[in-house]
């Protein structure tokens, strides 16, 4: 694993503005550039998989996203940003199993255990979910 070098993550930085602003693939351009020159950095791979993910490039991004998690195991940021790809394609029983690796990560994590919620809730498991939402809720009953 490598952390970005300055230069890079002032390129990283240039990217998540161009997404920010909507234009995902000048982007995409940065981040495949950025992903190439620090293949052992997994900021650079999840913002590669945040590109491909805004262009819609489902396949791409969850490799991306695997490359990422790789490089950093249970990365909180890099699992839920992963999870909600996958929700947002349908993938919902793939989305479900990696809120699960979140939750079983950062177990007082609210917004793990809400998203992973909903996202049983979309599955038709009505059951998995009510108890999932109760532990976010008793997390933070906000």
């Amino acid at each position: 694993m490598q952390a970005l070098r300055a230069a890079q993550a002032t390129q990283a930085s240039q990217a998540f503005k161009l997404l920010g602003a909507g234009d995902a693939a000048a982007a995409l351009v940065i981040a495949r550039t950025l992903g190439a020159d620090a293949r052992r950095a997994p900021d650079a791979q999840h913002l590669l998989a945040l590109c491909l993910t805004a262009v819609g490039d489902i396949d791409a991004a969850a490799d991306a996203f695997r490359t990422a998690l790789r490089l950093a195991p249970g990365q909180p940021a890099i699992l839920a940003n992963f999870a909600r790809m996958q929700r947002q394609a349908g993938r919902l029983d793939d989305a479900i199993a990696t809120w699960r690796q979140l939750t079983a990560a950062r177990p007082t994590l609210a917004d793990g255990w809400s998203n992973l919620g909903l996202t049983l809730l979309d599955a038709g498991r009505a059951e998995q979910a009510a108890e999932a939402l109760r532990r976010a809720i008793g997390i933070d009953p906000r």
